[in-house]
């Protein structure tokens, strides 16, 4: 990781976080915006993708699964998440990444309840078994989906934080954003 994080130019020192503005983050991250560039959320791990709250991660995860789950959510939600980088820590390597920031339709509760994911997820073809939801047309598993990890916008129910993964025979294409009939731009074309 660090190897190809100094080839690319993307190895950052812990003392930019200081420029930043930080924000509530997670279990997962410590967020942060840049004042210059406010409309983009800076997300950055704990090292080695150890969780910010010290407690153990189930199941564990490494750097490919955590970039690919971010793939798979540019794809599947049309995130526009971007890996930026590596801060080196004696504890380990920490990921940077960046995704838009996502307003809330009211700031004061900004999360949807349970149930409306739950409606939400399944409307985006997912269904709920043993423990995740899959959704069977390309074996995508959503996990880590509680209300934190939802926000409440303008436009609809929006995904932030999910833990994405594709079963391990699964082959084909996965079914991307512009065809989902939870896309809000997608039912506004109809």
């Amino acid at each position: 990781m660090e190897a190809f994080a100094r080839q690319c130019g993307a190895l950052f020192s812990y003392d930019w976080l200081t420029s930043l503005d930080p924000r509530d983050g997670g279990q997962q991250h410590e967020t942060y915006v840049d004042l210059k560039c406010p409309e983009w959320r800076i997300k950055v791990t704990g090292p080695n993708l150890a969780l910010i709250s010290r407690r153990r991660r189930i199941p564990e995860l490494g750097a490919l699964e955590y970039l690919t789950s971010c793939h798979l959510a540019n794809i599947i939600f049309g995130d526009q998440i971007e890996f930026l980088g590596v801060i080196l820590t004696e504890e380990g390597p920490r990921l940077v990444i960046r995704q838009p920031e996502v307003e809330a339709a009211d700031p004061d509760n900004p999360h949807p309840m349970k149930p409306a994911i739950n409606r939400w997820l399944r409307s985006a073809g997912f269904e709920y078994d043993e423990g995740a939801w899959t959704r069977e047309g390309d074996l995508v598993v959503v996990s880590d989906e509680h209300e934190g990890n939802f926000i409440l916008a303008a436009e609809g129910i929006r995904p932030i934080d999910l833990h994405l993964t594709r079963l391990s025979w699964a082959t084909g294409e996965v079914i991307p954003w512009e065809q989902n009939p939870v896309n809000p731009r997608r039912t506004a074309t109809l």
